[in-house]
């Protein structure tokens, strides 16, 4: 489902996570990203692929976005849908446990930032917002996300609690060298109880 508006107050929030100057330029296969919230973090990586495979568990064929960065390369971001690749437009992120749920013309979300020395670290679904197509090809597929997403806070000592996190990024995403199989493992090892609050 297309989007046509975004709430004033998310739009506030989106300022202040793309007001970081000092992102790394955008260079093919690669993204960057932040969060603000219960979390407070900002994401470069320069593995940005997308294909289509398997979802873990099920017959399902998804198309997947994965991006993924940070300090240890196991931080990003995971875009997911039964739709296939998207063209150019504007396309809603969707609250799911499980990628069948998914209408053909939304996409799931899913975020893993790790613990960092002394920074939190957040696993979550998103739960509304929007993903952004400016280029869609066999070779290439460029735009921005925008979303909140419900999940766990881990601390740095240990221990967690639930949290809520707005990300927002651009991606300057390539074809994945290898089914994407691989890139739909990401969903097999998050579970995120419970409806959006």
């Amino acid at each position: 489902m297309r989007r046509t508006a975004t709430a004033p107050a998310l739009l506030a929030l989106i300022g202040l996570a793309c007001s970081d100057s000092s992102a790394p330029e955008l260079t093919p296969g690669s993204f960057n990203m932040a969060l603000v919230g219960d979390v407070s973090r900002s994401i470069s990586g320069s593995r940005a692929e997308f294909g289509e495979g398997a979802a873990p568990g099920t017959n399902l064929t998804t198309w997947v976005l994965e991006l993924t960065g940070g300090p240890a390369g196991i931080d990003g971001a995971a875009f997911v849908s039964p739709g296939g690749q998207p063209g150019n437009g504007e396309f809603d992120i969707v609250w799911f446990e499980d990628p069948g749920e998914i209408p053909d013309d939304s996409y799931g979300a899913v975020v893993v930032v790790n613990p960092d020395g002394a920074s939190a670290g957040f696993v979550g679904v998103g739960r509304s917002g929007t993903l952004t197509i400016t280029t869609s090809s066999a070779s290439s597929m460029k735009g921005s996300f925008e979303f909140e997403a419900e999940g766990l806070v881990a601390f740095p000592g240990g221990g967690s609690e639930l949290g809520v996190v707005l990300v927002t990024g651009e991606f300057d995403a390539l074809p994945a060298p290898e089914p994407a199989t691989r890139l739909t493992s990401r969903l097999a090892r998050l579970h995120v109880g419970g409806p959006p609050r």
